[in-house]
């Protein structure tokens, strides 16, 4: 099965959802991401969609709600907390 993560204008994801292999295959039998995101955007809607690894092998770590995807690092990252406020 293949993971793909949603992401909203910010990069944060949104949404992770799994994908059967045999629909990110070519005519060659070989896994295309771009295939996923081309069946995702059919089915679901718009994303931006990414792979992501559910073993930590693609983009650094698997993608979970919240966190940021780094499209220049090509990696998803745990977001550094807000700075409290007090007044």
């Amino acid at each position: 099965m293949a993971h793909f993560a949603q992401l909203d204008s910010n990069n944060t994801v949104t949404n992770v959802v799994v994908v059967d292999n045999s629909n990110l295959l070519d005519e060659n039998g070989t896994e295309q991401e771009s295939l996923g995101i081309a069946f995702l955007e059919q089915n679901l809607g718009s994303g931006p969609w990414v792979q992501t690894s559910y073993s930590g092998k693609m983009r650094g770590r698997y993608a979970g709600l919240g966190m940021v995807y780094d499209s220049v690092a090509n990696v998803f990252t745990v977001p550094e907390p807000s700075p409290q406020v007090t007044t």
